[in-house]
């Protein structure tokens, strides 16, 4: 098992927790989905680390092991807060953003060598993107929904932590910052990019259309496209082996050689 580090970064925009593990050349930079944390990335930083890569899971402010915090909005963290924390990480950089984490992950592109983003479980369409509510339950029976449609395998959870689960997603700080995302910047900035481009999709992802994923690809012609099978919109969760054959993959043909 790889030892695992823990950093604390005070950038301009807030308190910043990374978890890190192993050496190699560049470092690959996980995001993780509103509602997700970078402890739930553990058992890939692992894998990478085994594999000869040094990879970071980033909980921005608000995220993660930072809940509670108000989280920037999507705009202060799609523009200084990403570029600040990229900018403190020497050598390349490959970023890779779940999810909504994947819009957070596109706005560091414009730090230095940046080698390449991945887009996983998000598309380019905006009518394809998930909304708040699926992504943030209010009910049990849409918290019900998101579990089926986000996962191959539903995790089995008893009523108590299904009512623990709801409670944490039910936050109305989380929501007001789920709904300060504005698609269109992000797709401003998503297309000043002109690197190696990345999108992975789970094959049965039921919050992201599988179609929408290909379209995305074919919008974007330097693209490339992974689908993984049996994995819902988690693949660092459902997947770890497939998911990090498709990252090291994509890593060894963007960052620079040694």
């Amino acid at each position: 098992m790889a030892a695992l580090s823990h950093h604390v970064l005070s950038l301009p925009t807030g308190e910043t927790r990374l978890i890190g593990a192993g050496e190699g050349r560049g470092s690959i930079l996980f995001f993780p989905a509103i509602g997700d944390s970078a402890i739930n990335y553990v058992p890939t930083l692992e894998e990478m680390a085994r594999r000869g890569f040094r990879s970071m899971a980033v909980d921005p402010p608000g995220y993660g092991m930072q809940e509670g915090e108000a989280p920037p909005t999507f705009d202060d963290l799609m523009g200084q807060w990403c570029e600040e924390l990229c900018k403190t990480i020497d050598g390349p950089k490959i970023l890779i953003g779940n999810s909504v984490g994947a819009a957070v992950a596109t706005g560091g592109v414009r730090a230095p060598e940046v080698c390449g983003l991945a887009l996983v479980g998000w598309p380019v369409f905006v009518e394809a993107l998930p909304t708040p509510t699926q992504l943030m339950p209010r009910t049990a029976a849409e918290l019900d929904r998101l579990l089926r449609n986000s996962w191959f395998k539903p995790p089995p959870l008893g009523p108590s932590a299904l009512r623990l689960l709801l409670a944490r997603m039910d936050n109305k700080v989380q929501r007001a910052h789920a709904n300060s995302l504005d698609p269109v910047t992000w797709l401003e900035c998503l297309f000043d990019y002109e690197g190696p481009l990345l999108f992975v999709a789970g094959k049965n992802d039921g919050l992201v259309p599988l179609e929408a994923m290909y379209e995305s690809s074919a919008e974007i012609p330097r693209s490339e496209i992974v689908v993984i099978d049996e994995c819902g919109h988690y693949p660092h969760r459902e997947q770890v082996g497939r998911f990090c054959d498709t990252i090291v993959q994509f890593a060894e043909s963007s960052l620079p050689s040694a």
